[in-house]
């Protein structure tokens, strides 16, 4: 867990469509480290994410890796802010 970066974006096109993926680690309030994996599929077509830098859909899902050693899928209340 240690090689994971706190913040990694690159930016890759997959089927044709321009895709930005992202990797965060950060502590949780929940106690442990939460992994997140999102990816930005830039696109007009029916967005669900609007800034100045970018339109798409956002895509994440990540995982929490508890303080006893415990894995298991973060919560929504945890993804919230990445989706």
């Amino acid at each position: 867990m240690a090689a994971i970066p706190t913040e990694l974006f690159e930016e890759q096109i997959v089927e044709g469509h321009r895709v930005t993926f992202g990797t965060y680690k950060l502590g949780a309030s929940a106690g442990g480290t939460l992994i997140v994996c999102q990816a930005l599929v830039h696109t007009w077509s029916q967005p669900t994410f609007l800034s100045i830098g970018a339109v798409g859909r956002i895509y994440a899902e990540g995982l929490l890796f508890t303080n006893d050693g415990n894995v298991e899928p973060a919560s929504d209340a945890l993804m919230w802010p990445f989706r």
